[in-house]
């Protein structure tokens, strides 16, 4: 589980509308049973001897990419995968050392046999397995202006340009070995992307690209992560805008924000909203609204939002309400997700008391069983409060994220831990 930790923000520039990031906890996309707690992630989606031998090499010299960028983006995509899904707290991870033949890697389109997926699960003390399916990739450079000069220079160089364009396909499936079931699945799932660069020769230019294999591992790490966000909640920063100048009360309170200080802040946007024009009232609400969102009180903040957005009626005040609406409905999809996910452990973690009482008491108290070390990893999962992490604060009235600053403020990522 990740500390929560106060920021110490910076306002980077003045303006009447400042902006801050806070860290979201978002609800899966998937509803996965609670009895599902240790996932193992494979690959399936190729031939081990894929890209180490002469096919390899000539498929990677005819399209473009760079030899081994298949399987390094595929290595990418598990290892973000993995990461990501430890963040999010609901799942232990494991990574088992599979074979290409005992988990029937490269056959298109085919399904794990239940009989291998059981054994994988037995050998290794997980409930549900998650492949990584199919990977592909392209990436190929392109002369920008048909080779010819973009401009030139005030000297009357010549501008080339190149670009390299990379897409990246996954699939993904899920399956749950106690109920023979596949949960989910995810098929053809494209990430792509262009790189561009300049330079004095076209050479130059196609020089100053990243390599294939760079950017297909990047876009396999993105499609790994996003995967995560399918089917665990996961935690994502989200820019949020508040009103800097007006009243006093509201000019100090950006200097209390500037340090760090929510808490002083937020007493005097009370003041401003308790006095002062309509519009001032409007905007100490708009700024309580984000001061109680980063506390996790979604149906409190939602309120106040609504105040300021009848106040002071802007595109972003109304947007704001629109983003509060979705976190309320959200919030009840996460608490049923967390909740489930908590049931699953206890009954598990009951199923295994008993099993080791039961083996106890027919070997003499000797020999008990262990849970097999698989080097895996589990933090708790969170419940209750709004999901909500405070972030950085900077100036600028662009609404744009702060540059992902230090998770902290006043937020709360509120409800019980479990054990490790």
């Amino acid at each position: 589980m990740r500390s929560l930790l106060f920021a110490t923000t910076a306002m980077l520039a003045t303006g009447c509308a400042a902006h801050t990031s806070v860290e979201v906890l978002h609800p899966a996309q998937v509803m996965v049973p609670g009895h599902v707690q240790t996932i193992a992630i494979i690959d399936r989606s190729s031939p081990d001897n894929v890209g180490g031998n002469v096919l390899g090499a000539i498929e990677g010299a005819l399209t473009g990419e760079g030899i081994m960028a298949d399987r390094e983006g595929r290595q990418a995509a598990i290892n973000d995968l993995s990461w990501a899904l430890r963040e999010g707290d609901r799942y232990e991870i494991i990574v088992p050392n599979v074979t290409a033949q005992g988990v029937d890697s490269g056959v298109f389109d085919t399904q794990l046999s239940w009989s291998k997926a059981k054994r994988i699960c037995e050998r290794h003390g997980c409930d549900a397995i998650l492949a990584l399916e199919a990977f592909d990739s392209d990436s190929d450079v392109l002369n920008l202006n048909d080779g010819n000069p973009l401009r030139y220079t005030d000297d009357n160089i010549p501008v080339y340009g190149a670009r390299r364009q990379t897409r990246v396909m996954t699939s993904w499936r899920l399956y749950d070995t106690s109920q023979k079931a596949v949960l989910d699945e995810q098929r053809d799932r494209s990430y792509s992307r262009n790189y561009d660069e300049e330079g004095s020769t076209l050479s130059a230019a196609r020089n100053g690209l990243p390599l294939a294999n760079d950017t297909v591992r990047t876009l396999g790490g993105e499609a790994g992560k996003a995967y995560a966000g399918r089917i665990s909640p996961t935690w994502r920063w989200e820019s949020r805008t508040w009103f800097a100048k007006g009243s006093p009360s509201l000019k100090m309170a950006k200097r209390h924000v500037k340090a760090g200080d929510w808490e002083g802040a937020a007493e005097l946007w009370r003041q401003a909203r308790d006095s002062g024009s309509a519009k001032e009232r409007g905007k100490a609400s708009f700024n309580l609204a984000l001061y109680n969102e980063r506390k996790g009180n979604l149906r409190q903040s939602l309120k106040l939002a609504k105040e300021g957005a009848v106040a002071v009626p802007k595109a972003r005040t109304r947007s704001y309400v629109a983003v509060l609406q979705r976190r309320v409905r959200d919030q009840e999809r996460l608490e049923q997700q967390l909740r489930e996910a908590e049931e699953g452990r206890l009954a598990k973690e009951a199923e295994e008391a008993e099993a080791r009482s039961k083996a106890g008491s027919t070997t003499g108290g000797k020999g008990q069983p262990t849970k097999p070390a698989s080097g895996s990893t589990k933090g708790g999962s969170t419940s209750g409060g709004g999901g909500t992490k405070g972030g950085s604060t900077s100036g600028g009235g662009d609404g744009r994220t702060g540059g992902g600053g230090t998770i902290g403020g006043g937020g709360t990522k509120g409800g019980s831990t479990k054990p490790k």
